[in-house]
């Protein structure tokens, strides 16, 4: 998983859901119900995650990282990487989530400034929505609020659907982003 925010889930963030081997790199994570990003496996299979650049900021609960290598300068698990910097309200451009993302004709993702990155943000670190789907990349989620449904089980018919891709997704207010 690439490039989502994840934010005001009644449950986890951003969860490997027991997948030993998920990717999650550059994905911001703020104010869930569970923990911003739930990261583990299950039985004697090692866990082989990556994660580079991911931010979480004001989880309810502690985040679990399976990985002790995944705790580093690049991500800011429970709002601080290892050199102790700390994510703060003013590295984002807007904190208001009574402002609602939405989709622009070109397919990509106006989060209305919501969780962007803005001055005094690490450089490198979280979600930025600057590319466009398309290039081959395929819907894998379709996010509705208050509900989550793969993209293969059918489609939902609320016109409040907002479909997640690989290099662009958020969700809220449901049940979380499970990468696989």
């Amino acid at each position: 998983m690439k490039n989502c925010i994840s934010y005001e889930n009644d449950a986890n963030g951003i969860t490997s859901n027991s997948d030993p081997a998920i990717v999650v790199i550059n994905n911001t994570s703020v104010g869930n119900k569970g923990t911003n990003y739930s990261l583990y496996g299950k039985g004697s299979t090692p866990l082989t995650f990556v994660a580079e650049n991911n931010i979480s900021y004001k989880g309810s609960s502690t985040d679990s990282i399976g990985l002790a290598s995944l705790y580093n300068a690049t991500n800011y698990f429970d709002g601080i990487n290892t050199d102790g910097e700390q994510i703060t309200d003013s590295m984002f451009v807007s904190v208001d989530t009574s402002v609602l993302p939405d989709r622009k004709e070109d397919g990509s993702i106006d989060m209305h400034g919501l969780f962007e990155l803005g001055e005094g943000a690490p450089s490198k670190a979280g979600a930025t929505f600057t590319e466009t789907p398309g290039s081959g990349s395929e819907l894998i989620y379709e996010i509705v609020e208050g509900n989550q449904n793969n993209s293969n089980s059918g489609s939902s018919d609320s016109s409040d659907t907002i479909r997640g891709f690989g290099i662009s997704c958020y969700s809220r207010r449901c049940n979380g982003i499970f990468a696989r």
